[in-house]
């Protein structure tokens, strides 16, 4: 099971091979004027895929406004970029989420 760690320590899940998120996954998390920065589930800000021939999760920024950093670096355009467990993540540059992994 994967999932993402807020900085408050609530989790996000994730819940099948592929999810998609948007400000709506983030907007507890965030003053609404940094939330506005991220884009909304209808165009999502990121992708999380899970890949069963390579047995790797991987992120993809989806093309945002202001794109998605991964370990503090912009990965908008750069396509599907591997993850592993305590990467950071940070949509908008607004909140760092933890990916987690557990082990099974």
């Amino acid at each position: 099971m994967a999932r993402l760690v807020a900085p408050d320590g609530s989790i996000i899940p994730i819940t099948g091979t592929r999810q998609s998120f948007g400000r709506e996954d983030f907007q507890n998390l965030v003053p609404p004027d940094k939330a506005r920065l991220i884009s909304r589930r209808a165009r999502p800000q990121f992708t999380i895929f899970y890949d069963f021939g390579t047995g790797q999760f991987y992120i993809e920024d989806n093309n945002s406004a202001k794109g998605t950093l991964l370990n503090g670096k912009q990965i908008k355009g750069q396509g599907p970029q591997p993850l592993k467990d305590g990467d950071t993540i940070s949509p908008a540059g607004v909140v760092d989420l933890k990916f987690s992994v557990s082990k099974s």
